[in-house]
Formats: structure tokens, sequence, C-alpha cells
């Protein structure tokens, strides 16, 4: 680019008098979901994301590198195999981090050229997390979703777990109905994120906002109804918990092979607790707590999951709830849900078993976290 001027005092230009600016292509290229504005070249999620964010390639002779918090290495820079001037930029996910209560986490990129010049970019999300236990292969939530089901500032998280390191069975079975009720959950029904209360009408229970009639199958919205980050069981994820897909469980303590093969093959410890539930003086029924944890680890609390709900609606109107049974939403686009029947009023046993449902029947979330190539401590 060739910028032309005039000396100060004379009235003719002349060709001599110029400067000539070269400009030279920027051989940096960055792909993926970051996006740095040109004010301060920042990129703010202003919510929670995990995962490859990006990919950024520098020109010949220049360096990446990271800058964060030695106590707190929530992204990282993964050299590309392909090509060694790229960078995966990867952000992880700390299990029960203390700290994961929607505080800002930043850090900064920082290019150095060939000459040491240097060029920062600053990265920032803000750093949620919900209470999880490892059971047969997944990072499973401890307590079922509540309100709205893809909001962060509606669930338990990790940061205000009431049961961090005891028994969460025998905590259900014997906390207060007002920490039971703050634990148990919503249920929800498709294309609607915001959770049905359990409520009492004229003596009779009901879920506050139950529609009779539903068009979406929440068995399609695997990461639609749950916080980013984490998503809804499928259906073998269940299936590792059990021996079959029609279990009888029973009441007492089992041991048992899930009967898989391969990475889903697990030998399972369980456990049963229930207890009756009067609201307002008006009794509701028994609901079930039922606990599962891999042998080897039955004596950590926190490697045990323990599935319970509030049981479901079955249709519009008051007392259509069955309080013993209760249906989990499961991603597998098909209308086959997992069902855990209580069996309370003459205690034959309880099931855990795979049944067609209707849309129209609501159902508990419980998420577990999706998987995330960066896990740190």
């Amino acid at each position: 680019m060739k910028l032309q001027f005039r000396r100060k005092g004379l009235s003719e230009v002349y060709d001599e008098d110029c400067l000539t600016v070269v400009l030279e292509k920027n051989d940096d290229t960055l792909e993926g979901m970051l996006d740095f504005n040109n004010e301060n070249y920042e990129c703010d999620f202003g919510r929670y994301i995990d995962g490859t964010l990006g990919t950024y390639t520098v020109g010949e002779g220049k360096t990446m590198a990271l800058e964060v918090s030695e106590s707190n290495p929530w992204i990282r820079l993964v050299r590309s195999d392909e090509n060694r001037n790229s960078y995966i930029i990867q952000a992880g996910w700390k299990p029960n981090d203390p700290e994961a209560d929607g505080r800002e986490q930043s850090a900064k990129l920082i290019i150095t050229d060939r000459n040491g010049n240097k060029q920062e970019y600053t990265i920032k999300r803000r750093n949620f997390g919900l209470p999880v236990v490892y059971v047969a292969g997944n990072w499973w939530c401890k307590y079922n979703l509540k309100g709205t089901a893809n909001d962060f500032n509606d669930q338990i998280l990790a940061s205000a777990d009431p049961v961090k390191e005891g028994s969460l069975l025998d905590y259900l079975k014997d906390c207060s109905l007002e920490e039971l009720k703050a634990v148990m959950g919503d249920q929800y029904q498709g294309g609607n994120l915001e959770g049905l209360p359990l409520t009492l009408s004229d003596g009779k229970f009901e879920y506050s906002g139950f529609k009779s009639s539903v068009s979406v199958n929440i068995n399609t919205q695997g990461k639609e109804m749950a916080p980013p980050g984490y998503e809804i069981p499928s259906q073998n994820d269940f299936r590792r918990l059990v021996n079959s897909n029609d279990a009888k469980l029973g009441y007492d303590p089992a041991v048992y092979n899930n009967n898989l093969n391969g990475d889903d093959s697990f030998r399972l410890n369980y456990n049963h607790g229930n207890r009756s539930v009067s609201i307002d003086d008006v009794a509701y029924g028994k609901v079930g707590f039922y606990d599962f944890c891999e042998e080897a680890s039955a004596s950590d609390n926190s490697k045990h999951v323990v599935l319970f709900g509030w049981g479901h609606q079955w249709e519009a109107g008051t007392g259509k709830i069955s309080s013993d049974d209760f249906i989990f939403a499961v991603n597998n686009g098909t209308s086959t849900a997992w069902m855990m029947e209580g069996w309370f009023v003459d205690m034959r046993g309880n099931w855990f078993k795979t049944v067609t449902q209707n849309n129209v029947k609501s159902r508990t979330i419980r998420c577990k976290k999706s998987p995330v190539e960066y896990i740190y401590q």
C-alpha cells in the first residue's frame, strides 16, 4: 500500500514523497466456538461450557501458551497430531467441584511471534456443576432435576450438596419432610422445561401444570431437558444397573451380575429403603429409594447412585398419581422408558423394567454427566 504526501510549504506533489506500507497476511486461523471481540480480544461465553472450544493454528515461527491458575486448571491446550502449529483448546470438568457455584473462570491464550511480540486473548466461562457419583461406567447425578430443567440456578449444585460424604440412602429415609421435598425433584412432560411440582388440591394430589395433551416425546430431548454439559441417560445406562430389562429387585440387600458383556459388564450391590409420606396431614403414600453401587465400592458412599421419585401422574386432574411407580425420561428417541414399580401396598416386590409409555405421563429426570475429554482435579 502506497501513501502519498505533500511537503509543507510546497504546492506540488512529487512521486518520491511517499511511504510504502507492506501489509502481511495474518497466517493464524481459528476454528470452532471461540469468537474474540475486537475491543479487548475476549471471548466470554457467559455460561457453563466444556469440551473442545476450538482449534487455533498459528503461523510458522509462532508459539502458543496458556496462562491459567495452577489451582484451577479448567482449560488446557492439546497439540494437534496432524499439525504441530495447531492447538486444540479444551475446557474441562471437575467432579463435585465445591467452587462450581456459577463463579467466573478465566484464562489467557498468549501467542508469541518469531520476534518475541505477544498477543493475548482472554477466554471466560461460568463454572457450574451438579453433585455426581461414578457407578457402572457413568457419572450419575445424585439428585433429580427440579424447576427449569436446563437452568443450573434451579438445581442442587455440588457446592450445596446436603449429603456430601454420608449415605444418601440413609439420609432419604431419615431426613425431615422439608429436606425430602428439597431433593426429590419435580416431574416433567415433553416440550416443557418447567418442572411440575407436587401440590395438594382439595385433599388430593397432582403435579401443578400437568397437561392433558403432549405432542413432544421427552425421550427425544436428551440434552434439551438438562443443564449444559449434562444429559438424560440412555437405555443402556439404566440397563447397566440391573440384570435384565424386567428386573425384580425386592426389598432385601442383593448382589448380582448385570448379565452384560465387555465394558458393560458389572457386578452390583443393591439396597432398598422406603418411607410413608404425608403432606399437610394428608397421606401421600410410600415412596421408595433404590441404592446401586459396584460391589467393590459398597463401603464408599461416594460411589452409590440412589434412584427415587415422587411417582408419576398419568392423566389430568387430582388423584391421578401413582406414588410408588416412577418413570424416568430416557434418551432413546422411542416411547420405551425405564419404570420403577414399588408395589408397597402388598409388598410383593419391586421391579425396574422397560415399558412403553405415552407422552402424557409425567417423568422423573435423573441426569448423567455428558462425556468430556478433559477431567481435572
